[in-house]
Parts: C-alpha cells; sequence; structure tokens
C-alpha cells in the first residue's frame, strides 16, 4: 500500500481530523460546557421544595431534571459508536440550523431568566453534534436520548393544571370503583372519598401524575438495558402510564381501608408508600420487558474505544462553540420586570342594592397549586324573596399571584367545591358583561347549580402554554394579572329551573357591574 493510499484511509477513518492529541482540549470543553449550561445545572441540583424526600414521589413540580439528564447521558453512551462513526456527508444547513436554535434558545433563557429553556439549547447542540460526527444515522440514533432530556422541560401550567384535574377525577373514581368491586360501600362527592367515616380528599399530588412520569422514564429505561428493538417493544413504553395509574388506585385504597386519619399527614408514611409503588412498579415493567425480549429483535449496542470517540469529536470547534455559550450565559443580562399590581379586592363590597353578603373561607386544599394570590368567596341572598335559600349566588374571585410560572385557569374552578360532581360544560354569553364565559351545571346530594366561569386577560390553552414555554413572564410582563372569575346560583327543580337561575346570574351581574368589569 503506498503512502497516499495509506493516509486516505486514515482520513476517511476520521485519524487526522482529531483534534484530542492535546488533552487540554477536551477538558476545556467540558468546563465550558459546565459554564454554559451552570444556570440550568444549579436550578436542577437545588429543587425548590422543601420536603424532597416526599416531593421525588408525588408533587408534579418536581420533574427531577438532573436525573433526567444522567439517564439520557448514561442512553448516549451506550449508543457511542452509533452516534460517532457514521460518514457526516452533506449536512452542513442542518447542522447550522441546529447550532442557531441552540444559540437563540441560549440567549433568550439567559434573558428570560428561564432555566428550562437551557434544555432547549442544549438538545440542538447535541444533535448539530451528532449530525457533524455521524450523520443522519446519528441523529436518529439520538432522538431517543434527547426525547428523555426533553422531560426535563416542566409541563407549562395551563396544560399541567388541567392534567391534573383530570387525573384527580379519575382517581377518585377508579378507588372508588375499586373499592365497590372489594365488596365496600364508599362514598364518592366529588374528589372526596368517604369510608368509615373517614373522609380522603385527591388532591393533586395523589392525582399519579408523577407516578406516570417516573414509570414512563423508568420504562425507556429498561427498553434500553434489556437492548429492545422493533414495534413490540414499545408495548413496554404504552403499558408504563396504566401502571402507574393502576398502582395509584391500589395506593389510595389501601390507605382508604387501613382507617388511620393519622397517616394521612406523616410524610414518612408518603415516603414509602412511594418507595413501594416505585419498587412495584419497575418491577413489573422489568418482567414485562424480559417476556418481550424472547423472541424479539435485541441489539445489543456495539462498543467504542473512548481514544476512538475522543478522535471523533471536533473538540477545537466544540471549545470555541462553547466559549461563545458561556458569554452568553455571563453576558447577557436578565430582564426581570415586575409584575403589575393587580386589581383591590379589599374594599368589594358586601351589599349591593337587594344583596346582602357574607364573607367565606377559601378551600385552599381544594385549590390546591392553582397560582392565586387574593381570593374573594363571598355568599350573597337578595332580600325580598319568598325562598332566600335559593335566590343566592355565591361569588369567587380569584386574582394572579405575581412571579413567573403557574396559572389561575383550570376545570376545576368551574364547580364550587371538592364534593360537586360535574354534570355539563359548555359555552354561554353573559350580555351585561359582553362576555363568552363557560357554563357548568354541577350537582351534590340531588341538589343542582349552575356556574359561569370565566378568566380575564387569558390567551386561552395554546396561547398560555407557548408563554410558559418561552419564558414571557419575565420580559414581557401582562399590563394586568389574570383574574378567574364564577358566579354560583341553585337550580330550582322544575321545568324552569334552568332560566331561572340565569335570570338570577344576570340580575347579579347587573347589580355589581360596576366592580366586576373593573377586574
Amino acid at each position: 500500500m503506498s503512502n497516499n493510499e495509506a493516509t486516505k484511509r486514515r482520513a476517511g477513518n476520521g485519524e487526522e481530523r482529531s483534534d484530542s492529541s492535546k488533552p487540554i482540549l477536551p477538558a476545556l470543553t467540558l468546563g465550558l460546557l459546565v459554564l454554559g449550561y451552570g444556570h440550568f445545572l444549579l436550578d436542577s441540583a437545588f429543587p425548590r421544595s422543601s420536603t424532597p424526600a416526599v416531593d421525588v414521589f408525588f408533587e408534579p413540580e418536581e420533574n427531577s431534571a438532573l436525573l433526567l439528564v444522567g439517564v439520557a447521558a448514561w442512553m448516549l453512551w451506550r449508543r457511542r459508536a452509533l452516534l460517532f462513526l457514521g460518514k457526516a456527508v452533506g449536512h452542513r444547513g442542518g447542522v447550522a440550523s441546529l447550532l442557531t436554535l441552540a444559540l437563540c434558545a441560549h440567549i433568550w433563557a439567559q434573558f428570560s431568566a428561564t432555566p428550562s429553556l437551557f434544555v432547549i439549547s442544549l438538545a440542538a447542540n447535541l444533535l448539530a453534534l451528532f449530525a457533524w460526527c455521524g450523520g443522519s444515522a446519528a441523529v436518529r440514533a439520538g432522538l431517543l436520548p434527547i426525547c428523555v432530556l426533553l422531560f426535563a422541560i416542566p409541563l407549562p401550567a395551563t396544560l399541567s393544571n388541567e392534567w391534573l384535574w383530570t387525573l384527580q377525577v379519575f382517581s377518585a373514581t377508579g378507588t372508588a370503583r375499586l373499592l365497590e368491586v372489594l365488596g365496600f360501600a364508599p362514598s364518592l362527592q366529588g374528589i372526596q372519598l368517604t369510608l368509615h367515616e373517614m373522609d380522603f380528599l385527591i388532591i393533586e399530588a395523589c392525582s399519579g401524575f408523577r407516578a406516570m412520569r417516573t414509570m414512563l422514564i423508568a420504562a425507556l429505561v429498561i427498553r434500553e438495558l434489556r437492548g429492545l428493538r422493533g414495534p413490540r417493544s414499545w408495548l413496554l413504553v404504552a403499558g408504563a402510564l396504566p401502571v402507574a395509574l393502576s398502582l395509584n388506585l391500589l395506593r389510595i385504597g389501601a390507605i382508604m381501608l387501613a382507617g388511620d386519619p393519622s397517616a394521612l399527614s406523616d410524610p414518612r408514611g408518603h415516603v414509602m408508600q412511594g418507595a413501594a409503588v416505585l419498587l412495584a412498579g419497575t418491577v413489573l415493567l422489568f418482567v414485562v420487558g424480559h417476556w418481550l425480549e424472547r423472541g424479539n429483535s435485541v441489539l445489543a449496542p456495539p462498543g467504542l474505544a473512548l481514544s476512538t470517540l475522543s478522535s471523533r469529536v471536533p473538540w477545537r470547534f466544540a471549545a470555541g462553540w462553547l466559549s461563545v455559550l458561556a458569554l452568553a450565559t455571563w453576558l447577557v443580562p436578565s430582564r426581570q420586570l415586575p409584575p403589575a399590581p393587580g386589581p383591590e379586592l379589599a374594599d368589594w363590597p358586601l351589599v349591593r342594592k337587594a344583596w346582602r353578603g357574607e364573607m367565606r373561607r377559601p378551600d385552599r386544599m381544594f385549590l390546591g397549586r392553582l397560582s392565586l394570590g387574593q381570593i374573594l368567596d363571598i355568599r350573597y341572598r337578595r332580600a325580598g324573596r319568598a325562598n332566600e335559600d335559593l335566590a343566592r349566588v355565591d361569588l369567587f374571585v380569584g386574582v394572579e399571584s405575581g412571579g413567573q410560572g403557574g396559572s389561575p385557569r383550570s376545570s376545576k374552578l368551574g364547580i364550587p367545591g371538592r364534593d360537586w360532581n360535574e354534570v355539563s360544560r359548555g359555552q354561554t354569553r353573559l350580555a351585561p358583561l359582553f362576555l363568552d364565559v363557560e357554563s357548568v351545571v354541577a350537582e351534590r346530594g340531588g341538589h343542582a347549580v349552575l356556574s359561569y366561569f370565566w378568566v380575564l386577560r387569558d390567551a386561552g390553552t395554546i396561547g398560555e402554554a407557548a408563554r410558559d414555554l418561552l419564558g414571557l413572564q419575565g420580559p414581557l410582563p401582562r399590563e394586568r394579572p389574570r383574574v378567574a372569575v364564577r358566579l354560583t346560583t341553585p337550580i330550582p327543580e322544575g321545568p324552569e329551573g334552568m332560566d331561572w337561575a340565569r335570570s338570577s346570574l344576570n340580575h347579579f351581574t347587573n347589580a355589581f357591574h360596576p366592580y366586576l368589569s373593573r377586574l
């Protein structure tokens, strides 16, 4: 073999483009990586919760970003040969696009003080690296670990509130049905279960949302660990969600059957329950993975020596690019404008024309993690009516709390409280205020009520989700905070009951029009 042919062969194998001959370059690159993503790593390493042992198992907002980064890194390491041994030809445009996305996301994350946006930047940088070193095949091999990494982005608050409420209702209904199958007679009102004089409220932490996320990640880890491939392997991932929900129902049912109210407030008991659910779910998924492994496509990822891997990485370019990101992290100022003041509710009248009101204490356990600061909860009765119990309107006003994140919107606010069941929901026109509002009918113990519910200055589900993901609340705050309003009145029995309820709400709205319109 001639010297020229040997040189070409070494170049084809990637030996001449190695930047790793100088040991300082890999170390410098890793250091710049830490500098560039320091804010995200610090935010992930030090959770906001004051009780991390309990939150790890239950709290929906605790997404364990650092753990997800570790899982994604482990999956990428197992696939290193697939990521770095391909031929990168004709992907300059794709690499440039990904790097541009990474830079824009990085700068905006710093500017808006939104650590979760650093995940987008990191994911785009990794995909650009894979495209550079291994082409489209490497990008395909890295997609699943990148998807795991994207789980570190918190779900937008508007979507999270809806998911949590749906799961709360499902968990309450499912546990009641489970206890009935076992021969017990629980009482179910809304999201509150009663058995043997013991009440159990299905709060967000008991909805199973956290267990679903954890079991989904566990299923992906088991799929990777067992080397499962092919369509059947995704049965394991799809089965993680029903496994998590079923185990959550069993956990709630076991607490109800134990009949010990003191256990509900003991954090140690919650930690043990969470650990038991995780262990049982993981073992079950592992058994399913072992069963799927038989007769399925199993692929052991090929190995790759560290020296060969190092020779494939463009260390010089990586160090230079990460220097730019590190400078952006430390030089771009964060723009956090103070939130606008909300409406003052202290002077809200208890007496207005024919209406007389009395203050009530808000049910904070039912409201849960809704982003609400000032709250008004007043029951008004209309004087001069024969049946004052029917001639009443309950007013709820919740002003969005200051700060970034959170949402005052949730379908749960359409019903009066924890022990009410939703019957129907639709849209109607509230003529006195010229607003389209949600019309909700709920029932409890044979009594029905009609509620009008709306959120002022709300951009809708998609719009609010986009604001959360892009971190717009800091640099582009609203002129005034959002306000959630609900009006509730009883529906009398009879064919004209609904018309009477609508008339009552319209009369109340006309009476309090000056106050409602200034919200």
